[in-house]
């Protein structure tokens, strides 16, 4: 009995070696680009215009974070670097964070992405007269700044020395929209997003 059970236990370890070393020497195939990815979600996307859904559940995050760039990223070491933004330097008492945007970057419609562009998707969502859900999460700032085209500044009503981690998430509030293309597109921009292209 134990003689079988362990001629078993070799069949199958040589079954698998055998497998492995196959499969190491089959030819590599030629990898292509483009191409489609089908990727599973509990939930239906309800869209991504903040003023239509309000809060991104997670469902939209997800979707969101694959196609919107943030002002920085986060590294392993859960540090933020440099994404659409190039720098950040803090105010001493950490309350206003300049941030230095990376130029010649273009929205899918071709239009710029400039500090003017995020600045209007601050005020948008900011606007009482919108009535967005999505300005909950944004109260601690007080106001955001575009005093040239490549510089942004946010004014914070409270010290945050965490400040650039919290623009790496391409959540409602830090997922930047071509102000072009939700004006002209109204209802149908919030299932037809445009964000920055993608950055080499």
């Amino acid at each position: 009995m134990k003689t079988s059970i362990r001629s078993r236990r070799v069949a199958r370890i040589f079954l698998v070696t055998a497998f492995g070393i196959a499969l190491s020497a089959a030819p590599a195939s030629a990898q292509k680009p483009g191409g489609t990815i089908t990727v599973g979600l509990e939930l239906d996307i309800p869209g991504f215009d903040p003023l239509k859904v309000g809060v991104y559940d997670t469902a939209a995050l997800t979707a969101s974070s694959a196609l919107f760039d943030t002002l920085t990223y986060l590294d392993d070491n859960g540090k933020p670097q440099p994404k659409l933004a190039l720098s950040w330097e803090p105010s001493e008492d950490f309350k206003m964070w300049t941030f230095k945007l990376r130029p010649d970057v273009k929205f899918h419609d071709g239009t710029p992405f400039n500090a003017e562009a995020y600045k209007a998707n601050f005020d948008r969502q900011k606007d009482p007269a919108n009535k967005c859900r999505c300005a909950f999460y944004i109260a601690a700032v007080n106001n955001v700044q575009a005093p040239d085209e490549l510089t942004l500044v946010y004014n914070l009503n409270d010290p945050a020395v965490n400040f650039p981690s919290l623009v790496s998430y391409a959540s409602q509030n830090y997922a930047v929209h071509s102000p072009t293309a939700w004006k002209t597109r109204g209802d149908d921009y919030n299932r037809n997003p445009v964000a920055p292209a993608p950055m080499s």
